[in-house]
């Protein structure tokens, strides 16, 4: 009863408690009506620089054990390098998908990676839910061919796009 004199007095039953939580409306950082699509090709490019630059980190793994000496220092900077420069460029991708979105290649392509409703997607997100299903796609016979074909459809997006709930979108 006392909660329907109050609304009759003007005054709402939060007004009333002095205790009562704070409410704020939060606004999104950009509508997704706003956000352009990334082109296919900018998307391609994306793919390309970054399987580029995966294989020259991987250049000291794949070239060091010919270039290195007997002793046990120089198996120890072998390790170093060829294990550090992989997991280096790694941490730097995730530091950048966690700050915008964008990987190295992506950066480099004015390309960012958001949720379908144009909300930020950060590193997790990008990793688990989209990163890893085109990897086990790629296990499958031509299943990368069919998950890159799709940013053919209308919606430009792939299916580890669809399954995660993400799209490219120009930075």
């Amino acid at each position: 009863m006392s909660g329907a004199r109050s609304e009759e007095a003007g005054v709402t039953p939060f007004e009333a408690n002095p205790y009562a939580a704070t409410t704020v409306e939060l606004a999104q950082e950009t509508a997704p009506q706003q956000l352009e699509l990334a082109s296919r090709w900018s998307r391609l490019a994306a793919v390309v620089v970054n399987g580029v630059l995966v294989l020259l980190s991987a250049m000291p793994w794949l070239l060091g054990s010919q270039l290195v000496g007997d002793g046990a220092l120089a198996n120890a900077l072998y390790l170093l390098v060829a294990f550090g420069v992989p997991l280096g460029f790694v941490y730097y991708n995730c530091l950048l998908l966690e700050q915008s979105g964008q990987t190295v290649a992506k950066r480099l392509l004015g390309i960012r990676v958001v949720r379908r409703d144009g909300t930020y997607c950060g590193a997790w997100h990008y990793v688990v839910a989209r990163f890893f299903p085109a990897i086990l796609l790629s296990f499958v016979p031509l299943g990368s061919l069919l998950d890159a074909s799709m940013i053919f459809r209308e919606s430009r997006r792939c299916l580890h796009d669809d399954w995660a709930g993400t799209r490219v979108v120009k930075a």
